[in-house]
C-alpha cells in the first residue's frame, strides 16, 4: 500500500485524480490545505509521495519541496507547475522531485506516477 498526501489549497488542482486515487486499492490517500497542515499529518506516519500545488495558502510549491526534502528525505514528490521545464529543472534541481504535473493533472498523469512510484519504491 502507497501512502499519499494531495497538498492543495484551492480544492480544485487534483480534483480531476481524486476519484482513481481512492478507488486504486494500493493507495491510501491524505488531503492537506496548506504546506503547514501537510506537515502535520506527514509528522504522523510514513508516506510513499506528497503531491503538491504550485501556489499553497502560506507558501509556494516549491517551498514546500524545499522544507520537505530537509524534514522527510525519503517522501518523493510530484509538483504542480507552470513553469517551462528549463526554467523548472533550474528551480528544482536538487530536490529529487519525482515528476512535475501540470496545473490540473489527470488519469494519465496518475498512472505514470504510479508507474514511477512502483519502480523507486519496489527497488
Amino acid at each position: 500500500m502507497y501512502k499519499l498526501i494531495l497538498v492543495d489549497s484551492t480544492g480544485n488542482t487534483f480534483l480531476k485524480i481524486i476519484p482513481d486515487l481512492q478507488t486504486d486499492n494500493r493507495v491510501l490517500l491524505r488531503q492537506a490545505d496548506s504546506g503547514m497542515a501537510a506537515f502535520d499529518t506527514l509528522s504522523s506516519g510514513t508516506y510513499d509521495l506528497a503531491l503538491v500545488s504550485e501556489q499553497l495558502t502560506d507558501m509556494t510549491g516549491i517551498e514546500f519541496v524545499r522544507q520537505l526534502v530537509a524534514r522527510y528525505p525519503f517522501v518523493n514528490c510530484a509538483l504542480v507547475s507552470s513553469m517551462q521545464d528549463a526554467d523548472f529543472h533550474e528551480a528544482t534541481e536538487g530536490l529529487g522531485i519525482l515528476s512535475k504535473l501540470p496545473s490540473k493533472p489527470d488519469a494519465t498523469h496518475v498512472a505514470e506516477l504510479m508507474r514511477k512510484l512502483e519502480s523507486i519504491v519496489t527497488h
